[in-house]
């Protein structure tokens, strides 16, 4: 991916595998993917790593409190 390029502007296979976090926020994902066939996968794969960062928060915050 070149300087200055976001998701929409490369294909799909790039923003899943090569995407610099910083040029490639959730937005431009689910843009590059939408009304394609892994939309679903995307939007699934988007959920679960939600899900295990607030669980992991939650976790994280809950040992701090004990310390």
């Amino acid at each position: 991916m070149k300087l200055g390029e976001n998701c929409n502007q490369i294909s799909v296979e790039d923003c899943l595998t090569e995407c610099p976090e910083l040029a490639c926020s959730v937005r431009d994902l689910r843009l590059a993917v939408q009304e394609t066939d892994i939309e679903d996968v995307v939007e699934l794969a988007l959920e679960e790593h939600w899900h295990t960062a607030y669980d992991e928060g939650v976790t994280n915050t809950l040992k701090e409190l004990k310390e």
